[in-house]
């Protein structure tokens, strides 16, 4: 009976260091996964600080092209402008021209405009 024992224990105590095998590798498994963890957060937060600064310099840059493209066409509108009173000027001394010379034709022929 004793021999019997004697082997229970033996084997109990093999299957206990086993174990103690077992969860040292489990332990070691999970320090390293708790490692790679942290440098994966660390590395995401890399990224996103770096995505933050490339989203940032890319609005900098649209809005600079932003208001390059605005200067652009408020001179492009100033200058039609000027170009419509050079224009409404032209047209107003033509008119008053035509009106001299229908004036001028009317006084010449006896009230009535002349027949070209």
């Amino acid at each position: 009976e004793l021999l019997g024992l004697r082997g229970e224990i033996i084997e109990s105590e093999r299957r206990n260091a086993e174990l103690r095998g077992k969860l040292t590798l489990t332990e070691k498994t999970n320090e390293r996964l708790l490692r790679d963890a942290v440098e994966a957060r660390k590395g995401a937060d890399r990224l996103a600080r770096a995505l933050e600064k490339e989203v940032q310099r890319r609005e900098r840059s649209v809005e600079r092209q932003v208001g390059l493209e605005s200067r652009r066409i408020e001179a492009e509108l100033r200058n039609m402008h000027r170009q419509c009173e050079v224009l409404s000027m032209a047209l107003k001394q033509r008119d008053q021209a035509l009106g001299r010379l229908r004036s001028e034709r009317t006084h010449k022929h006896g009230g009535y405009p002349s027949v070209s």
